[in-house]
């Protein structure tokens, strides 16, 4: 009997802490941290991902600005009147098909299959407190691509390219990658913009990841009551 009250106890009191731990606002000073490695950003993710690899879709499939594909909304304006489209580097006489991190797609224009220094991106998405993607291109670092030509802007935080964190080379061309993850606050909004000055590069985008933090404080309190059931005195 004095076994099962204390148990009693010893379960409310740690619901009281779920509870009130829930119910705190996130630590001070967590911010916003931004990666160039997919495998930091994926040790680090709050949640499950989901990935728009753009590989169920036909290689030519055109988005319209506001348009979505694989879960994402995508808007832009681009400076040359081209489109965006999921692309495996033929769909717009780009001479491909190109390599990339998920084949056979990826994202590129109806100007020969790439994107442009100035062609930017902005992202819609559900909920998430992440956000990452790989960026494809041939250019050459140091020589026709530079540190900040790319950033990835999220949660306040902007996530900038450094050529010196090539995350694989393929055999036409090399990946980056830059992801930023706010283990305080969801967001559903992103932009990939570029910096170069306009026409200095091309690239392609691949695998767009996303996550949301996991359900476990609901499930810790779930589980507290149910043990609370259970002692219940019959």
């Amino acid at each position: 009997m004095r076994a099962g009250k204390k148990l009693r106890v010893a379960a409310t009191r740690f619901l009281v802490c779920l509870s009130t731990a829930a119910c705190l606002p996130a630590a001070a000073g967590a911010v916003p941290t931004t990666y160039t490695s997919s495998a930091a950003f994926l040790l680090a993710l709050p949640g499950a991902a989901t990935t728009a690899s753009f590989d169920g879709l036909s290689s030519g499939y055109a988005i319209a600005s506001g348009g979505s594909a694989d879960g994402i909304t995508f808007t832009y304006a681009f400076p040359g009147g081209e489109g965006l489209i999921v692309t495996d580097g033929t769909a717009a006489g780009g001479g491909g098909p190109f390599s990339t991190t998920s084949s056979p797609n990826f994202l590129g224009t109806t100007d020969f299959d790439v994107l442009l220094d100035g062609d930017d991106l902005a992202f819609g998405f559900s909920s998430a407190n992440a956000i990452g993607l790989f960026i494809i291109t041939a250019e050459v670092p140091g020589t026709t691509l530079f540190d900040g030509d790319l950033g990835l802007a999220a949660a306040g935080a902007t996530a900038l390219l450094d050529v010196d964190a090539v995350e694989q080379t393929l055999s036409d061309g090399i990946v980056f990658f830059l992801g930023v993850i706010d283990p305080a606050a969801t967001f559903s909004s992103a932009s990939l913009d570029t910096f170069g000055g306009g026409g200095a590069f091309a690239y392609n985008v691949d695998d767009v990841v996303t996550a949301v933090p996991e359900p476990g404080t609901a499930l810790m309190v779930a589980l507290g009551l149910l043990i609370l059931c259970r002692l219940r005195p019959r």
